[in-house]
């Protein structure tokens, strides 16, 4: 009996000392596991962002009031789509328009003013065509009767001076003497006349044409006062419409209306108020700003990253996948711009839409952890030495 004791003693002692040795076995086994875990495994290494923004690529269009005035009318409504030109609100323009058709009056009466005036004008020109003609003629007339008395003036002369000669010789009386100088004297008085008539009458043309002149160069001015007069009106007109115009607040770009301003009708809005914004059409792109320190330098392009939106969970939605497109070289204000492209994904569960917010983790490093260990120590280390 007492032997059989003993050796169950021996027994449990040596079972024992096995479990032992195995229990030191699975540790060292896992120690150097871990070691090489430690040493070569690769840990990916992120940056997040302070914060992120889903934007599109178009920069989204403010709508502002350009000339002030009273809302008469608004089709304004959030999230409506719209195209570019459409008119969002409308403000009053009675008062243009009263501006415009009275522009429109005096317009009409100075076309109807220059009408007149060009037919008087044609008919004018018409009466000095015909004057000129006709004064031409009886000139031409009158040249010729001077021609005519003029040569039987100098027959007749001719003639007297041969009765002279004979009544010098005694062959023709003094009566027959006499008649023929009598006579001589009347013709080359008709012929003087007649060039005193053809004098006068070029006289009278020349002032004629110089009145006619005179009358068609005043109404040549008239005509171009009008037409000064009638540009204006033309101009106000444009002008008007144009203000008109102006009173008709249009979407600048097509797109979706994603923020809009208060606005009644009958409100009176100012120049530069901020009406409504329009997101245009598009793909998203995500913006981030990065804190300077680690991030900087380490953000490169190409770079794979994921988006985590604050609307929606990422436990249950899962995160958004992006890559690293541009970023910026000059920091501001402490932190530097960084801009995502965003692939298509047709089985996302949620729509991603201009202004979603979230954080951005961008993989910066794939390192070991042994090296992330030691890094932190010397983090730690250089942080306690500058206290």
């Amino acid at each position: 009996m007492p032997t059989t004791f003993s050796r169950s003693l021996r027994s449990l002692s040596f079972d024992g000392f096995r479990r032992a040795n195995f229990a030191v076995f699975v540790v060292i086994i896992l120690l150097i596991v871990w070691l090489l875990w430690l040493v070569l495994a690769r840990v990916t290494l992120y940056e997040a962002s302070a914060n992120a923004r889903l934007e599109v690529e178009s920069a989204v269009h403010q709508v502002a009031v350009q000339f002030g005035g009273r809302v008469v009318a608004t089709r304004l409504q959030l999230g409506a789509e719209v195209q570019a030109g459409d008119v969002l609100i409308e403000l009053d323009t009675e008062e243009h328009k009263l501006h415009l058709e009275e522009q429109k009056s005096k317009l009409s009466a100075f076309q109807n003013q220059l009408s007149a005036l060009r037919n008087e004008v044609a008919a004018q020109e018409r009466s000095a065509r015909q004057e000129e003609t006709s004064g031409q003629t009886l000139l031409e007339e009158a040249q010729a009767r001077n021609r005519e008395a003029e040569a039987a003036a100098k027959l007749n002369e001719q003639e007297s001076a041969r009765m002279a000669e004979l009544f010098k010789r005694g062959l023709v009386s003094e009566a027959e003497f006499r008649r023929a100088e009598t006579n001589a004297t009347r013709t080359r008085a008709a012929a003087e006349a007649l060039r005193l008539s053809v004098n006068r009458s070029q006289t009278e043309q020349k002032t004629k044409a110089s009145d006619q002149q005179a009358k068609l160069e005043r109404l040549h001015g008239e005509v171009a006062a009008l037409e000064g007069q009638i540009a204006g009106a033309e101009k106000a007109i444009a002008q008007e419409q144009l203000e008109i115009q102006e009173q008709y607040i249009r979407a600048p770009i097509s797109g979706r209306i994603g923020e809009i301003s208060e606005i009644q009708i009958g409100s009176v809005v100012q120049p530069g108020d901020k009406l409504a914004a329009i997101v245009p059409s598009g793909e998203v792109r995500i913006v981030a700003h990065y804190q300077i320190g680690r991030a900087l330098g380490r953000i490169h392009s190409g770079q794979a990253a994921r988006m985590r939106l604050d609307a929606y969970p990422w436990t249950q939605y899962g995160t958004v996948p992006a890559q690293v497109r541009n970023v910026a070289s000059e920091p501001h204000e402490g932190r530097f711009r960084v801009e995502f492209t965003v692939p298509p994904h047709p089985q996302r569960a949620f729509l991603l839409q201009h202004g979603l917010t979230g954080t951005v983790e961008v993989e910066v490093d794939r390192v070991a952890p042994a090296a992330m260990i030691l890094q932190t120590v010397s983090e730690l280390v250089g942080s306690s030495k500058t206290r």
